[in-house]
């Protein structure tokens, strides 16, 4: 069985090593782990992806073949350009299924598939057409796409049915995996120390980890410092084009934020954090949420149908009151049953499990 995957802009996480102002996400994360099970399962990986400064344009391991193509620089034509360009990389490659994620790919997918005969899967990540980084008509031909693609896929899968249910019937649910290997507790002796290195003793930490883009609503976590009724450091893990805005924002608010930038190291934020914060104003699946959830951080989270209410403090979306009042509440007190039942809820992500799903489909289709 060959598995053709397309769509995700990095492989593996890190190769880009800064030089791409959108830094990729969850759904590269999640790529990146369906190959690498699915490899070890015997299953034929080709994955395309983008060129890099420093990365080979073609490699070989562990039964996943990489394939890297150029791609444009600028925001509303970086995906377009790489998609473009795998899609003509690949058009008389040889495979059995095609694996295609995100709108652009999956429109692409779709084309290729039917031009060979093949079978394609198409992954929903989330719908780009409740992202607010995007302006209304690149959003209505994000909707247009969904519409035109998902109905015509031989099979779709998706983690947030909530989501696709709008959009067509014919959906398979199933639980990504994550990689905690990298989500060990700090000991002690390190874990007071990098606590020392950001905050006073008498200060609560606050965490996010992510990117920053606009649909994290952070501007939201920052306002709403101001009604935080502790001491407070706020850290900010991570990287985006929203950087210096949100920067500006924290000056202007007085707010207590420092900025790392990218880290490898999230597990030990997550080791000394005292409320985990996840403000998005839509998503389908936020790794950095399960990784706190794993790592036995309380929750704040908008309510977005991610995680269940008896796991985090849900609070509506856009509202910074909300968001304090929920901060408040775990500094106040830790809920040690909320935070159990946060630990269940990420443990049921096993990627072997997930790869035994996309095997069960792949044969499915490929009948």
């Amino acid at each position: 069985m060959h598995a053709l995957i397309l769509g995700s802009k990095e492989y593996p996480m890190g190769t880009a090593d800064g030089s791409d102002t959108s830094p990729s996400g969850g759904m590269e994360m999640y790529v990146q782990g369906l190959a690498e099970v699915l490899a070890r399962k015997g299953v034929r990986i080709t994955l395309v992806t983008r060129l890099f400064k420093g990365t080979k344009k073609e490699e070989n391991g562990g039964n996943i073949h990489v394939i890297r193509v150029p791609f444009v620089r600028c925001f509303y034509l970086r995906n377009p350009s790489f998609n473009l360009a795998s899609f003509l990389r690949v058009l008389r490659l040889d495979f059995d299924v095609v694996i295609s994620n995100g709108e652009v790919s999956n429109f692409l997918g779709m084309l290729l598939a039917k031009i060979r005969g093949k079978p394609v899967i198409m992954v929903s990540h989330g719908l780009a057409s409740n992202q607010p980084q995007y302006n209304r008509l690149i959003k209505a031909i994000f909707r247009i796409n969904d519409r035109l693609t998902y109905p015509n896929a031989d099979a779709v899968v998706t983690h947030a049915p909530w989501q696709m249910k709008t959009i067509t019937n014919k959906y398979e649910v199933v639980t990504p995996g994550f990689d905690r290997s990298r989500l060990a507790r700090l000991p002690a002796g390190d874990a007071r120390r990098l606590r020392m290195r950001y905050a006073k003793p008498d200060e609560k930490i606050i965490v996010y980890t992510g990117r920053l883009i606009g649909v994290k609503g952070l501007e939201y976590l920052i306002r709403s410092l101001r009604h935080v009724r502790h001491d407070y450091k706020c850290l900010i893990i991570g990287d985006g084009p929203e950087m210096e805005k949100l920067r500006r924002l924290a000056r202007d608010e007085l707010a207590d934020v420092v900025f790392t930038g990218f880290r490898q190291d999230v597990a030990g934020f997550l080791s000394i954090a005292d409320v985990f914060v996840l403000p998005s104003i839509s998503e389908s699946l936020n790794y950095s949420l399960v990784e706190a959830a794993y790592m036995g951080v309380p929750i704040v989270c908008t309510d977005i149908g991610i995680i269940g209410s008896d796991s985090a403090i849900m609070v509506r979306p856009k509202d910074e009151k909300a968001l304090a009042d929920g901060i408040n509440a775990v500094l106040a007190r830790k809920n040690s049953r909320m935070i159990a039942n946060a630990r269940r809820y990420a443990l049921g992500f096993d990627w072997n499990k997930t790869a035994d799903e996309y095997i069960k489909l792949m044969r499915m289709v490929m009948k």
